[in-house]
């Protein structure tokens, strides 16, 4: 039998591989329009949250405790603003350019998608969450 990980796991485990996802996305479209540095700090970003995401190392330091009132709140803020800010980014006429692909305009579409995906999924430990009723208070 396999032990399937609580809401809270599952939700920083998506959070991590979001920030791996929109680090990598724009270290790709910084490389894509020439500048190095920010591609090569959207790489460590993303190599990072690749490497805490895979081995679990943070995410076990998360206890299967309850989440409750306003934290969910602060929680679901998260996953809201990113797809907030990631609709700006389909903006489907940035692929054309001077009658040309612009490369670095399907790069930011690409990760626009990706990051309102896994936004999307985090809203199901999120819910999750919601359902775990807070142990009583004794006085």
């Amino acid at each position: 039998m396999t032990h399937r990980p609580g809401p809270n796991r599952q939700f920083f485990t998506l959070a991590l591989w979001l920030l791996a996802w929109f680090s990598l996305g724009t270290a790709v479209h910084a490389f894509a329009t020439s500048s190095l540095i920010l591609g090569l700090l959207g790489l460590i970003v993303s190599g990072l949250s690749i490497y805490l995401a895979t081995t679990r190392k943070l995410i076990a330091r998360i206890g299967e405790g309850t989440v409750t009132g306003a934290r969910i709140l602060f929680l679901a803020a998260i996953p809201a603003v990113v797809v907030v800010y990631e609709v700006r980014n389909l903006n489907f006429s940035r692929v054309q350019l001077l009658g040309e692909t612009y490369v670095p305009g399907i790069i930011l579409i690409v990760t626009a998608i990706g990051s309102i995906l896994i936004a999307a999924l985090m809203v199901i430990p999120l819910l999750a969450m919601l359902r775990v009723r807070a142990p009583e208070q004794k006085p």
